[in-house]
């Protein structure tokens, strides 16, 4: 059987089906298949199949970790257990990819296995979206914003067309109180040539890095600028369908240092991670996203380590998980 004849046979199969088949294909294999037909290409490619892959990653977590960047290059390692039933981590020999970025960029959003880069000079800003499994990056149309600013960025996935959007949120200081400041908001949807601004800006200035979680982008507010608000709002929503920012509350605790506060994806879920005590780190998720319901799911009590390993890189630390 030929090329052709075998890539007209799947294209009469329904799409629910061949994207299924690709996904139980190791990622690897699915990298080297791209090149037997534009349309098996176009099936690998298709952001369907991405999140199945996702689905089925989430019960086996992988961790990736990304080298300290320099001028020439960045480099991404998949890092795992040394042993099931101990703490050591150990990076992979062989990285999964080095990629040449024309000097040091930061590592801003990430959705569906893709990673935001934002390079900055001369007063301006760069988006490199990175792809580490086929090894290659796209750069962005240069942003219209041109007055001086603080700058965010976030990557988000919209399911009503399939379209990757990168936003650029930035704001200005106007006096030294952070009182009074300007905020503007532009979108890059990927297929299109260049940005666009839209006219509804997020309520306050944000920090940290984006998380894309229930079809939004969140931001922990800035504290500088929200003031006494942030008894209340801490966390910045953007609808990547509606293009529409909102409040997300917090899980209700007693407010302390909003910098001691972080935003991370945990199998899918918004979760913020709770870093302001120095005797344990908890982990809250927000289990209802409608209705704002969040649970605190973990406690991990801090211990100082308990040895080092043999090759005298990894700590052994004797941690305490303790699941709610």
């Amino acid at each position: 059987m030929n090329v052709d004849s075998s890539s007209r046979r799947m294209d009469e199969l329904p799409f629910d089906i061949i994207i299924n088949i690709f996904s139980r294909i190791p990622v690897k294999s699915l990298l080297q298949l791209r090149c037997v037909s534009k349309l098996w290409c176009n099936f690998i490619d298709h952001p369907s199949l991405a999140n199945m892959h996702l689905k089925q990653a989430a019960e086996e977590p992988t961790i990736l970790l990304l080298s300290e960047p320099t001028r020439k290059s960045n480099t991404i390692f998949q890092v795992h257990l040394v042993k099931q039933d101990c703490n050591i981590l150990k990076a992979c020999e062989n990285p999964i990819g080095k990629f040449d970025l024309n000097g040091c960029c930061s590592l801003e959003s990430s959705c569906n296995g893709l990673f935001c880069f934002v390079k900055y000079a001369n007063q301006q800003s760069s988006v490199l979206l990175l792809n580490p499994l086929r090894k290659d990056h796209v750069q962005l149309a240069t942003t219209t914003s041109l007055w001086p600013c603080y700058t965010k960025y976030g990557l988000g996935f919209d399911g009503s067309t399939q379209k990757y959007k990168i936003v650029h949120v930035f704001f200005q200081e106007l006096d030294s109180t952070c009182s009074h400041y300007n905020l503007g908001v532009e979108v890059f949807t990927m297929g299109t040539k260049s940005w666009r601004e839209i006219s509804k800006a997020p309520p306050y200035p944000i920090r940290g890095k984006a998380v894309f979680a229930h079809g939004a982008l969140h931001w922990i507010v800035h504290p500088l600028f929200a003031g006494d608000n942030l008894k209340r709002d801490l966390i910045v929503s953007f609808d990547i369908e509606k293009e529409e920012f909102n409040l997300t509350p917090h899980p209700g605790f007693q407010f302390k240092d909003c910098k001691l506060f972080h935003l991370v994806d945990l199998n899918g879920d918004l979760s913020l991670v709770d870093l302001s005590s120095n005797t344990d780190i908890e982990i809250w998720v927000l289990k209802d996203y409608d209705k704002k319901v969040w649970v605190k799911e973990y406690r991990i009590e801090i211990r100082p380590p308990i040895g080092i390993a043999d090759n005298g890189h990894a700590e052994v630390l004797d941690q305490d998980i303790a699941k709610r």
